[in-house]
This record gives C-alpha cells, structure tokens and sequence, in this order.
C-alpha cells in the first residue's frame, strides 16, 4: 500500500509533461514500468540525502516519461458471443471437472 502511494505522488510531475504535450491519443505514465522503478529503489529514496533524492527523482522522472501509455477509447470491439450448442459442447466435453 505505501509503495503503490509513493508511486502515484512521484509519477505525478512526468503526468502533467505528458498531460502538457499535444499528441494525437492522451498519454498516460506506464505504471507497470513506474511501480516496479519505484519498489527497486524504494530504500535508496527513503535513505539518501537530499541532493541523492533530488537526483534519484530526476532519473525516475526521465524513466517515467521513456515509455507512455496511450490511451485509446475506441479501442473496445464487441465481443462474440458463442451458441447455445458451442457452450453446451463445452460444458458437456471440454470443460475440466475438479474435485
């Protein structure tokens, strides 16, 4: 739970750059890139001093802004959805019963 608030308030200056940026989709920080940065060097930040952080955040900031997130809305098709006789053939034959 700290690390995943820590995260969110250092991820917070690299999202308004990309906030500021005109670009055709909205970008978002890649927070699977952003958290796994932040739990590696949790310690580090919470440790050093204060030019080491000062530095420490500049570089988790430049991380942070490599690799966006566009966020694409219309990007949902619909789904198919299978027969009666499909899902019947699953649930009689296919489907793995564990007991």
């Amino acid at each position: 739970m700290y690390l995943s608030g820590l995260e969110s308030l250092l991820t917070g200056t690299a999202q308004a750059m990309l906030d500021a940026k005109a670009t055709k989709y909205p970008q978002t920080v890649n927070r699977a890139v952003s958290f796994n940065a932040v739990k590696n060097l949790a310690l580090d930040l919470l440790l050093a001093g204060g030019l080491e952080t000062n530095l420490l955040l500049e570089q988790l900031t430049a991380l942070f802004l490599t690799n966006p997130c566009l966020e694409r809305n219309h990007r949902n098709p619909p789904r198919k959805k299978p027969s009666a006789r499909a899902l019947l053939n699953f649930h009689k034959r296919q489907k793995k019963h564990c007991f």
